[in-house]
């Protein structure tokens, strides 16, 4: 099922191997409908594992969807980051608090955010958002 396809992307994501993940994800990303979780874990994946130009693709595509319709911004930063950009990323995690984004309360535990971690923001942001 799409869902497993994606559970295994998660895994293979956080092992830090990107070229698997990509093939979970790629068939978990045809079967999403509106969600905007499974184009958000393959353009991370994608960017952090050099495809930055099929990352900024997917992060276009979420842009223009969320002139229409909610995506997380927590989903925006989480591809900033992974192309390197943390400015951006954190600018979005700003935005994501003041959203109460529903991904937040995972910020200490979720993979997708641990190469944010080692910047004195993270800290910060983990204490606004109430996180012990």
């Amino acid at each position: 099922s799409a869902t497993v396809m994606w559970s295994l992307g998660n895994v293979f994501l956080a092992k830090g191997d990107f070229g698997r993940a990509i093939e979970y994800y790629q068939p978990a990303l045809a079967a999403a409908g509106d969600s905007p979780d499974e184009p958000t874990a393959l353009a991370a994946a994608y960017a952090r594992g050099g495809r930055t130009d099929e990352a900024r693709k997917i992060l276009a595509e979420l842009n223009v969807r969320a002139r229409s319709s909610y995506v997380p911004r927590s989903h925006l930063a989480v591809i900033h980051a992974a192309l390197g950009e943390t400015d951006t990323a954190f600018t979005y995690l700003d935005a994501a608090v003041r959203e109460r984004d529903s991904l937040l309360p995972f910020l200490k535990v979720e993979p997708i955010f641990d190469h944010l971690r080692s910047d004195p923001r993270f800290d910060a942001l983990v204490a606004r958002v109430g996180i012990p």
